[in-house]
Order: C-alpha cells, then structure tokens, then sequence
C-alpha cells in the first residue's frame, strides 16, 4: 500500500515521514518548515455525538450515520484531515439489513421473546470509519525479572535492546464510534485490499479526522507500546521460561503514517420506544456487534430463583 498522502519529506533528524500540517516531528520534536495557509474544507458535524464527516452537497446526508442526530455544516479553524484511502465494501445494504434480523432473532434468553417482532429499523448507514495505519522501525529498550531454571523460585532482573519493526498497525481515529465498537471492529482487519477510490454504496460517507498527527502522536505511540511489549514476551527475546515486571521503552524511525477508512453499516433500531445500534462489518455479513434490550419480567424471575437457591442453602447450612 503506498502513500500518496501530501508530504513535506523526511526529517532530517530521524528519517521520519512528515504530513503536510506537521510543525515538528512527531518522533523526534525537531521543528519543521513553516506551512504556507490553506483553505480549510468545511465538514458536517453531528449535534449529538460530535462525530464529522467530508461536507459532500451532492450526497445530501442529513443525518449523523453513527447515532442519527442531525447534521450542521461547519467551518473548521484548523485543518481536518480526510481519510485517504479505502477498504471497498463487500458486503450490501441488503445483506447487512438480513445480517441484523438473524442477530436478532436468536438473541440469548434474557432478551425479549418478540424482539424481532416488535423491532423497528431506523437508519442503515453505511461509513468508512477512519484509522491510522502506521508502520515504523523500532529499537525496543526493556527490562524485566525472568526465571531461569534450574531454581524455579529465583527471578533475575535483566535489561538490554531488541530492534523490530511493526507493519499495518491500525489506531482507531474514529469519534463516532465507542471503545467496545472500535475494539470489536480490530479484532478482524484485512489490509491486503486497499484502494484510493472509494468503492461502496453510492451514499456511504467517509468520516474525516479532526486530531492531527503530531496531537494524537500519544495515543499513537501508546499503542505501539502495547506492541512492543507483546513482541518482546512473545518473540523468544528474554531468556528463561517465565518472566514478570516487563517495561519497554521503544525508539522509533522511519515512522509513515497513513490515513484509512474501513467499512461498516451503523443500523439503528427502535425497541419499546429506545433506540439501539448495531454494526455490520462491511468485509463480512457474518460479523455482528450491537446492543439489545433485556427482559425485565426474565431477570425479575433469574434474580428470585437466584434468592430463593441462596435461601435454601442458608436454611440448610444453619
């Protein structure tokens, strides 16, 4: 997958690849040269969740696609950032829609018997949620305590350094989207198809990224952390057949960074008048995470056959 994100070149510091709003490099600090001013594109921006996306007249979109609240275009002070490449859809609006009545349908006990009876569809949305893909070199610095037989009790603390480099590794830009959603979503990220056209349905929106690089540079590198301490524990680095208190600090170079927007449907559906959402992965129908109601009359009845198994446990203990 190349770049061709606008670039002012490498650092000359680092060889880190710079965007084109960097004041400095996000991995070593140096200052860069100063940007000249640009026209900042509007964006629509969503009353209620926050969430924005590229302002497109001729799609006409109204409606937020993440909770459905409504639209007000606005002017930006500071430059937002446009995702710009895509993974195409695969799945349609038709198989996402058949996707969420199966999930509904069979639903665990505790839900609603006429959950998908007395369901109404709101909204089906299709968006490219945005990310960072990021690869980079990296110079790991660890310490940790390891256990080296043959005292099994013994633990030694050690240091040293391990140079690795981490590829295709996405961080959620999204606002729209939850945690829980966003974690889900990356559990099953396919890089291998990645396009600069956009390939999907006609009125599918592509949110937009408001945090520049250099801001989100913390949420950025703690992710990578998070990988270097996995590739240290993981990769036959530290001797011994168990360790414990591992840190990392990692050193990077050469950091490129790409702006990607992956594909899901945002479905909203009405239950005893409140609303909840469900998204479908647009790679793959089979893929379904959402919320539900529960059943008020089916936990009253869990919880009173709960007190009464702990009652007579009681009366037979005393």
């Amino acid at each position: 997958m190349n770049s061709a994100l606008p670039r002012k070149g490498s650092c000359s510091r680092c060889a880190a690849t710079l965007d084109a709003h960097d004041l400095c490099c996000p991995v070593c600090g140096r200052l860069t040269s100063p940007l000249e001013p640009e026209v900042v594109a509007p964006v629509v921006r969503c009353g209620g969740c926050g969430a924005s996306a590229a302002f497109d007249p001729q799609k006409n979109v109204l409606a937020c696609a993440f909770c459905g609240s409504a639209y007000a275009v606005e002017q930006p002070r500071d430059p937002v950032d446009p995702v710009d490449w895509f993974v195409p859809f695969t799945v349609s609006q038709d198989e996402a829609f058949a996707a969420v009545s199966h999930w509904l349908r069979h639903q665990d006990i505790l839900r609603p018997k006429d959950l998908l009876q007395s369901s109404a569809l709101e909204s089906v949305r299709p968006i490219w949620w945005a990310t960072w893909v990021i690869d980079t070199d990296c110079r790991i610095f660890y310490t940790a305590d390891v256990n080296i037989a043959p005292a099994p009790t013994i633990w030694r603390p050690i240091s040293g350094n391990w140079t690795t480099s981490f590829r295709g590794l996405v961080v959620s830009a999204t606002r729209g989207l939850k945690k829980a959603e966003t974690d889900w979503l990356l559990q099953q990220i396919v890089l291998d198809d990645v396009r600069s056209e956009p390939i999907g349905p006609p009125h599918a929106t592509a949110e937009v990224i408001e945090l520049q690089r250099s801001g989100a540079w913390q949420q950025i590198f703690e992710s990578i952390r998070n990988q270097a301490v996995s590739a240290v524990g993981s990769a036959g680095v530290l001797p011994g057949s168990r360790h414990k208190n591992l840190k990392v600090s990692p050193l990077l170079s050469a950091v490129e960074t790409k702006r990607v927007g992956f594909p899901v449907y945002v479905l909203a559906y009405r239950y005893d008048g409140e609303l909840f959402r469900v998204l479908v992965d647009g790679r793959d129908k089979q893929r379904v995470f959402g919320d539900a109601p529960f059943s008020t009359a089916k936990l009253t009845l869990v919880i009173l056959v709960i007190v009464v198994i702990l009652a007579g446990v009681i009366a037979a203990i005393w």
